[in-house]
């Protein structure tokens, strides 16, 4: 389980968290819990577009090969299938 006690939900960089790898069959559970989770005002009209937008199914992730340690991946290890994004909405840091 993780949890954040502060976090600013918006403009976190989900690809800069710190992850474990640990080769598995199948997928287990993974619980994240947030503590004082906030919006900005200047990100309010964003925000209500973003909830315009109907979720579409999640991508799968293939990995296509079994390697010991996490640093032996490449780049061409992974496969994202079914990727649909919705174009990017702008939003500015708020300082």
């Amino acid at each position: 389980m993780l949890f954040v006690r502060i976090y600013i939900i918006i403009l976190s960089d989900r690809n800069h968290s710190k992850q474990n790898y640990c080769y598995v069959s199948q997928p287990g559970e993974f619980i994240h819990t947030l503590g004082d989770s906030h919006v900005y005002c200047n990100h309010v009209a964003a925000l209500k577009e973003q909830l315009t937008r109907k979720p579409r199914p999640f991508p799968t992730l293939h990995i296509n090969r079994e390697v010991q340690n996490i640093e032996d991946f490449r780049f061409e290890d992974f496969e994202l299938c079914n990727y649909r994004p919705y174009p990017k909405i702008n939003m500015d840091m708020a300082v």
